[in-house]
């Protein structure tokens, strides 16, 4: 991998940054008395933060506008081969579920370039799609579209995703995927998230999620600091991440 482990913290430290308290804000400064397309304004902060990321590591980003309404932030090596898109657990597995009937969507269309990675899953669930040749070319284009002057040197996309419970996010993972999204390998990077707070979930016997217990940054624990932060408000996802 070309990505260096500083790189690949700095760039998680930016995509688990939480940015509730700036949504809020903005929503004060403007009066909003509704949260319409909240989920996708929050992506706005999120993309900025990696994008900066990048910039300080002497990584290269780009900027791909998908719909009128959604734009998407993806980092290229500094040598150009390898391209990684960030999406939340949630997002990244339903759209992964319904590949086959959405093999467009711009996740989808890049994992085309992972072509050369087909075969080395470990578990292969879609031979009905693999011989399409023409929905692959289609794909290709797409690809092309999106990455412009970049698409020739990009050999390798990845995918980093985050797992949240109530807005806090409790793993990280780098996801290497073949052209029709099956895994062949997971890298854990939960140890670079952002230190705002770190949520730690309690499992119960029968292995269900109990309730989550916020652990706060070293300088809230002061004895005279009793507030405890927050955050159980659920973000719908936007509709081109899902």
């Amino acid at each position: 991998m070309k990505f260096s482990d500083r790189d690949l913290e700095s760039l998680v430290k930016a995509f688990t940054q939480n940015n509730k308290e700036e949504l809020e804000n903005n929503a004060l400064d403007n009066s909003f008395v509704t949260r319409n397309g909240e989920s996708a304004y929050s992506w706005n902060y999120t993309f900025g933060e990696i994008s900066k990321a990048a910039l300080k590591q002497g990584l290269q980003y780009i900027i791909v506008k998908r719909t009128k309404i959604w734009q998407f932030v993806a980092v290229i090596s500094k040598d150009g081969s390898e391209l990684v898109l960030f999406f939340r657990d949630k997002n990244l597995n339903k759209i992964l579920s319904e590949f086959q009937d959405k093999p467009f969507h711009y996740l989808n269309s890049l994992l085309v370039i992972n072509n050369y990675l087909d075969g080395q899953e470990a578990v292969h669930q879609m031979s009905m799609f693999d011989t399409d040749k023409t929905i692959d070319e289609k794909r290709l284009v797409e690809s092309k579209k999106m990455l412009q002057e970049d698409f020739e040197k990009i050999k390798t996309v990845y995918v980093c995703s985050k797992e949240e419970i109530y807005g806090s996010v409790v793993s990280v993972s780098l996801n290497l995927l073949n052209s029709i999204g099956e895994l062949i390998e997971k890298i854990d990077l939960t140890d670079y998230r952002a230190l705002d707070y770190v949520a730690t979930a309690g499992i119960n016997e029968d292995n269900k999620l109990s309730s989550t217990i916020p652990r706060l940054k070293q300088e809230f624990l002061d004895d005279n600091k009793k507030n405890i932060p927050k955050d159980k408000d659920k973000i719908a996802e936007n509709d081109e991440n899902d």
